[in-house]
């Protein structure tokens, strides 16, 4: 287990001077901040499909084509600087074998000379949404953001982007409208369904993870989103179970009772426990949009 004495009571403060959305929001963004085994809010939600997760696996068998990738763009995009095509190549293949930061560097450099092309913004904002750089990734993926050819891996990711800051209710229509580009993509439903959660809807996402979580090619993360749910209704037993699919049953027991002893806090809401406000709360309802419809996004 980890320490949470420090976390209990922020959590505490929080819900004292906190409206209940803002406050039950608050409440999931700390406890799943608070410890090592329990999985973080921002890490929640999913940057791409599951599908194309395996493509950035170094540990695949594909390691040696990679390798040789990196040989060929990274000279190409050192004799062409200007070549968008080589910077992209080269920066995707770099994010494929774990370097990041140059990844990142290679598009920042490309950015100089196409800093209005799209596709450009789109991997760019992606990446820079990965490597943490929220504010960055923000903008760029609001300048890829093409009304006209609209993409579900940006548009996903422009909602991951809000909701990593805390702005579910912006987060959401976002998150519907890939779902409709995208029906049923698993990240981009689990996503919108940890948005909901985190907004004070948590019987809506755990009915939404149920769905994807079935899946038998279904990512583990979106079973850690929903072992989560499940502890913030104080269905606790269940949340074992779903846990430990994936991590070893300790450890799913240790997640589980460290949920359930944040969502016993005492909340200044007539003296009912946090885990039972929270999972009660009733939020606005979620602002309409033009053909909604929800993603994962990870690229």
């Amino acid at each position: 287990m980890c320490r949470s004495d420090f976390y209990f009571k922020r959590i505490a403060a929080t819900v004292k001077r906190a409206s209940v959305p803002v406050a039950a929001a608050t409440l999931v963004a700390l406890m799943l901040g608070a410890c090592a085994n329990v999985p973080k809010l921002g890490d929640s939600f999913m940057l791409a499909d599951a599908k194309d997760a395996d493509k950035d696996d170094p540990s695949k068998p594909v390691q040696t084509e990679l390798e040789k990738a990196l040989t060929y763009w990274g000279k190409e995009n050192a004799k062409s600087p200007r070549d968008l095509k080589a910077a992209i190549s080269y920066s995707k293949n770099l994010k494929a074998a774990g370097q990041k930061e140059k990844a990142l560097a290679v598009l920042q450099s490309a950015s100089v000379y196409h800093g209005s092309n799209r596709e450009l913004a789109s991997e760019y904002g992606r990446l820079a949404l990965d490597a943490g750089q929220t504010s960055l990734a923000q903008k760029l993926l609001e300048a890829a953001d093409d009304p006209a050819n609209p993409d579900w891996k940006i548009i996903s990711a422009r909602g991951t982007a809000f909701a990593k800051q805390g702005q579910y209710k912006l987060a959401i229509p976002l998150y519907e409208r890939a779902l409709v580009l995208s029906p049923n993509q698993p990240s981009v439903v689990s996503n919108l369904a940890m948005a909901h959660a985190a907004n004070g809807e948590a019987p809506r996402a755990e009915a939404m993870l149920r769905t994807v979580s079935e899946a038998p090619d279904s990512d583990p993360k979106v079973r850690q989103n929903l072992s989560l749910v499940l502890g913030l209704q104080g269905k606790y037993d269940e949340a074992r179970i779903v846990s430990a699919k994936d991590i070893p049953v300790e450890n799913a027991a240790a997640n589980v009772e460290y949920v359930r002893q944040m969502v016993r806090v005492p909340a200044q809401d007539g003296g009912r426990p946090v885990g039972v406000w929270v999972a009660n709360i009733t939020t606005a309802s979620v602002p309409a949009t033009a053909g909604s419809g929800f993603k994962p996004s990870t690229r």
